[in-house]
């Protein structure tokens, strides 16, 4: 299990599971990915030691990365993406990548990346026009992030069409398997979006965050303004190479209210009837094992929230690019609660 890396790494990869996993928001969601890449070949010593290693054999330069995407939501809107991304390697020197996004709001998003320009930095800047919403809604933006080693630093600013801006700081270390970090971000209202003027919002958070062999656990607290406004947990643990479980809790201080989830995932192997098995797949190897041709990968999910809200997923893969999976919803706290159900399907193809 990879260590997250920054303090707010700990929340994200837990809100990525449960997003990616169940689609809430989604009654289907349809996607395609293709990813091409192009190779440099090395020496053939350096080829045949590479090998031995198990470590890659060839030197990637660049890749291309086209991705679109139609989400269908329960309240009865569909929004379409496209995201287009280029790589280039650049030997000695840099790693550049550019992204280009578009949807069907109007919004079109331009990214560039810059990575070990200098050792441990990362530079990023962003766009994006809107030719439908207000000028609120264009933004640009740059970020700088330095991390060398157990040390990590950054420093970002965006600003809008009616010229509020953001402003964050964020820093961190690690000692061991403790990370200590903490963040600063100033917000500025301009008079065109506040009628009474120019305001001013400072947020501030700190927390700290454990990483084990096979779990990671995250809690941090933030401040608004001169109180302290909420505060969050959020566990991954892996119990196995094919069982893991992740838990999210927030408690707001101003409403006093808490919010928890907790999930579950496990993967399973189902082996397909006589009938189905292709003749090649019919024979078992010499040590008796399943051959893989007959076994069918499924993962199965479900998530619990303290609002009432019951998920499950089952999802799958077939012919190791079409990747599916149905979701079940329904809340436990409305009496005569109708079932919700969700689909998402999307194809992986890499060249």
């Amino acid at each position: 299990m990879e260590s997250p890396k920054t303090l707010n790494d700990y929340f994200l990869v837990v809100d990525d599971h449960f997003r990616k996993t169940f689609r809430d928001d989604c009654s289907l969601f349809l996607a395609l990915k293709t990813f091409q890449v192009s190779q440099g070949v090395r020496a053939a010593a350096d080829e045949e030691k590479a090998a031995k290693e198990k470590s890659e054999s060839q030197i990637r330069n660049s890749f291309v990365l086209f991705s679109p995407r139609m989400i269908f939501k329960k309240d009865g809107t569909a929004l379409g993406k496209v995201k287009i991304s280029f790589g280039l390697d650049v030997p000695h020197v840099c790693d550049v990548e550019q992204k280009i996004m578009v949807d069907t709001e109007g919004a079109a998003t331009g990214v560039l990346l810059v990575r070990n320009l200098v050792e441990g930095l990362l530079v990023k800047g962003r766009a994006q026009v809107n030719a439908i919403a207000p000028a609120s809604q264009d933004v640009t933006g740059i970020t700088l992030h330095y991390q060398p080693s157990d040390f990590y630093g950054s420093i970002g600013y965006q600003r809008n069409g009616l010229g509020s801006s953001n402003l964050l700081v964020d820093c961190g270390a690690t000692f061991v398997n403790v990370l200590l970090g903490g963040g600063f971000e100033r917000q500025q209202i301009s008079f065109l979006e506040h009628e009474d003027g120019r305001e001013q919002f400072d947020v501030m958070y700190a927390g700290v965050g454990f990483t084990g062999v096979n779990w990671s656990l995250g809690a941090k607290m933030t401040r608004t303004s001169d109180s302290w406004t909420s505060a969050r947990l959020a566990l991954l643990q892996r119990l196995s190479d094919s069982t893991a479980m992740a838990c999210s809790y927030n408690f707001d201080m101003g409403e006093s209210k808490a919010h928890a989830t907790i999930g579950f995932m496990q993967g399973i192997r189902l082996r397909l009837p006589t009938f189905l098995i292709p003749k090649r797949g019919v024979s078992l190897p010499g040590d008796g094992s399943l051959n893989p041709d007959t076994l069918v990968p499924l993962v199965l999910a479900c998530k619990g929230s303290s609002d009432g809200i019951f998920s499950t997923t089952v999802r799958g893969f077939f012919n190791q690019s079409l990747r599916w999976g149905l979701v079940a919803r329904r809340n436990l706290l409305t009496e005569n609660s109708p079932f919700q159900f969700g689909f998402t399907l999307s194809v992986e193809a890499d060249s």
